[in-house]
């Protein structure tokens, strides 16, 4: 109470440094909790579909199905909101939902059963993170608007992941979707939200970031939600460049096959392939501008391994220290650093002279 009374004192500060220290420390996290709530939920979902653009959009269905989604997360939320919350009966009716559902590849299935469960998980993993994240409201016995001290989805949220899921449309079939949500309205919660419901449904769910930063941080920040729903095997946070790694790397590790492959005296059939998963598979990318810059967008991605012998190092060697004497290929492919070199990699002596070649180039 006594951190409630001094961050209202701290936010009226006209030089902004009140701001700073109540955004800055941890110990006012629940009083930036009730501002954040006291700004969000002046916008109802009436508000937010006055201002939304999009394709196929039906505003009235959506408003319905929002009203649907309000109705069970309150009920819910009045339900088990007490001291000592108990959770399990909640996430066993989550689960008993979902229904063990596994999306096939290529045979992905997304009919109005399954939709109608999905607004009926929405609304019950929001209700799952707000009790899950309810002790600021537990610490401000006294107040009248303890309410704002609850994590709570706001409208603009619930409408951009049922936009996601193509709910509150004139199709709603699953299909490749384009959410604009603004800096600071909780984009990461509509993400990590979005991945539970998809990964409950039977897909394994990809979040993909630029910023290994940011994705560690909203993985570590839903991580609980996560392992409550046992879906800690099904969600992945990874950056773009993870992300190639692990599909390149899906039935082996390719480096390893690569080097087995050069080196004469490795045997390709120890290799163990790694178990297929045959569990289909959704990308959500987050912060899609920065992936469509030139740094990500339409750039390769080269996967390499570096050959290390202690043949290879003795050429290497010989070359630099004879670099003054003009050496040509010719001459190289005459000493014994050379053949014990295509010795070694007996099948790869065009891949060795091409390496030369830069070598000499560059001494």
């Amino acid at each position: 109470m006594i951190f409630v009374k001094l961050g209202k004192i701290l936010n009226k500060d006209n030089h902004g440094i009140g701001q700073r220290i109540i955004s800055e420390h941890t110990l006012f996290q629940g009083y930036v909790l009730n501002l954040f709530n006291e700004k969000t939920q002046k916008y109802q979902v009436e508000y937010v579909l006055s201002k939304i653009r999009g394709n196929d959009i039906e505003k009235n269905l959506l408003k319905k199905r929002y009203d649907e989604f309000r109705e069970i997360y309150d009920s819910l939320i009045h339900q088990y909101l007490r001291p000592n919350i108990e959770l399990v009966s909640l996430i066993s009716d989550i689960k008993i939902i979902a229904g063990g559902i596994v999306q096939i590849k290529n045979t992905i299935k997304w009919t109005a059963n399954i939709r109608d469960k999905a607004l009926k998980l929405v609304a019950r993993v929001f209700a799952l993170w707000t009790l899950q994240n309810a002790k600021y409201y537990f610490e401000v016995e006294g107040l009248n608007d303890k309410q704002h001290y609850l994590f709570q989805p706001h409208a603009a949220q619930v409408i951009a992941i049922f936009r996601m899921l193509s709910i509150g449309d004139k199709k709603e079939e699953l299909m490749n979707n384009l959410v604009e949500v603004g800096t600071g309205e909780g984009k990461s919660i509509v993400l990590g939200v979005t991945a539970c419901i998809l990964s409950l449904l039977g897909f394994d769910v990809r979040c993909a970031s630029y910023s290994e930063y940011l994705s560690h941080r909203d993985h570590s920040t839903l991580r609980s939600l996560f392992d409550s729903l046992d879906l800690l095997n099904h969600i992945q946070y990874n950056t773009f460049n993870k992300l190639c790694e692990d599909i390149i790397n899906e039935n082996c590790n390719i480096r390893q096959i690569v080097e087995q492959l050069i080196c004469k005296d490795s045997q390709l059939n120890t290799m163990k392939k790694k178990e297929k998963n045959t569990r289909a598979k959704i990308l959500l990318i987050d912060e899609v501008d920065v992936f469509f810059s030139r740094e990500f967008y339409g750039n390769i991605y080269t996967p390499s391994i570096n050959l290390q012998d202690p043949s290879i190092t003795s050429l290497v060697n010989y070359i630099w220290t004879q670099r003054k004497s003009k050496l040509t290929l010719t001459q190289i492919k005459q000493t014994d650093e050379y053949k014990a070199c295509c010795n070694r990699y007996s099948d790869w002596e065009l891949l060795i002279n091409e390496a030369i070649k830069d070598m000499l180039v560059d001494v």
